[in-house]
């Protein structure tokens, strides 16, 4: 039931009552509201709920790894006007640069795996869509190809170290 007491096991009860002080904590942060209905309590998220939930997802947003990679890259090129979207522009740098996509250039980022679900979320988030161009890249010059395994792989091996502290 929560992930800081993974083996701990929860009596009815108490899971009753941890879930009803979540739902008194969405209440009063007014992320949600109930409505009655027939004889139960149905309940929906507000617009401030709907905001926090995209928050949430924003910040939590990674690129799915399959197991064998195939050799193509991904490019994320931005070339967005900062006089009217310097939130969005602003956005997608931070997030490429969290998600660990390599900055070739300025406007250039790339990444081993598909990113297109991802990079389609942020661009409609922050109504930049018209200004970011994701393409499929299967052949790169050598030396910046030899740049961007090095940086992948260095990534890798401190995720690992990572993992490895926490075990």
């Amino acid at each position: 039931f929560s992930p800081r007491h993974s083996g701990r096991k929860y009596t009815k009860r108490e899971k009753e009552q941890r879930l009803s002080k979540v739902f008194y904590y969405l209440k009063r942060h007014k992320y949600i509201i109930f409505k009655p209905a027939a004889r139960d309590l149905k309940v929906f998220l507000t617009k401030l709920g709907k905001k926090r939930l995209m928050e949430l997802h924003f910040e939590a947003l990674t690129i799915s790894k399959p197991k064998k990679w195939d050799g193509r890259w991904w490019q994320v090129a931005a070339d967005i006007p900062t006089k009217k979207h310097k939130a969005g522009a602003d956005a997608l740098r931070l997030k490429l640069k969290d998600m660990k996509f390599y900055p070739l250039q300025r406007t250039l980022w790339f990444y081993p795996y598909d990113p297109r679900k991802e990079i389609e979320f942020i661009v409609d988030r922050f109504n930049i869509g018209e200004f970011v161009t994701v393409m499929e890249i299967s052949r790169l010059d050598f030396d910046d190809e030899q740049r961007m395994r090095d940086f992948f792989e260095e990534e890798k091996k401190c995720l690992q170290r990572t993992e490895e502290r926490f075990k």
